[in-house]
């Protein structure tokens, strides 16, 4: 297997709910190797294309292009991953029926050689409403209903399609940022050796 020894924490959740801020600092100070999904490269390409179908190739494409990035660093942590994909271009899209489809392909394409390398999936959520306020201040507009209908496909379907990916759901809504990044750590720590 290529990515022997290799562990990555992936970092999920809707937009807005502090995911790069944690995700980030925890890499830091695990002395991990950080990668953002989707890269600079893809999400200019993202916004040129209206179709669900070609935007979830385009990610899918993105998703191996950055696992084979990974060279001889031990832990990754990732912002986002294919969970993403799921939430965003087929659940919400309703594309239940291509899930077989697009389950297979990760499996057997993008992860191929890197089996058994994703050894947790943190989902950080928080109140709806905090999300929406912080998302307005970066001038990003979503409803509260769409804010709510991803939060529920992130906690309800994600796990439920990934039987096989150990989860964690971490409420942030009372928490501070410090809080949130021990919780993450220790969280880490009892699945990976650091």
């Amino acid at each position: 297997m290529v990515g022997g020894g290799k562990m990555i924490i992936v970092f999920e959740g809707i937009d807005g709910v502090g995911k790069t801020t944690v995700a980030k600092e925890v890499a830091k100070r695990l002395g991990a190797l950080y990668l953002k999904h989707p890269s600079k490269e893809i999400i200019d390409k993202i916004e040129k294309v209206n179709d669900v179908i070609e935007k979830l190739l385009l990610f899918t494409y993105d998703r191996r292009k950055l696992l084979n990035s990974i060279k001889e660093e031990k832990l990754v942590i990732m912002d986002r991953f294919s969970f993403s994909s799921a939430v965003y271009q087929m659940f919400y899209h309703n594309l239940y029926h291509i899930f077989d489809t697009f389950y297979y392909f990760e499996k057997e394409v993008v992860m191929k050689d890197f089996e058994d390398i994703i050894k947790l999936v943190i989902i950080l959520k928080a109140d709806i409403k905090v999300v929406k306020e912080r998302l307005d201040k970066k001038k990003e507009k979503h409803s509260l209903r769409k804010l709510k209908e991803l939060q529920e496909l992130y906690l309800e379907e994600v796990p439920e399609f990934y039987p096989e990916i150990k989860f964690k759901v971490i409420d942030t809504t009372d928490m501070s940022i410090e809080e949130v990044i021990k919780e993450c750590i220790g969280l880490i720590k009892e699945v990976v050796v650091c």
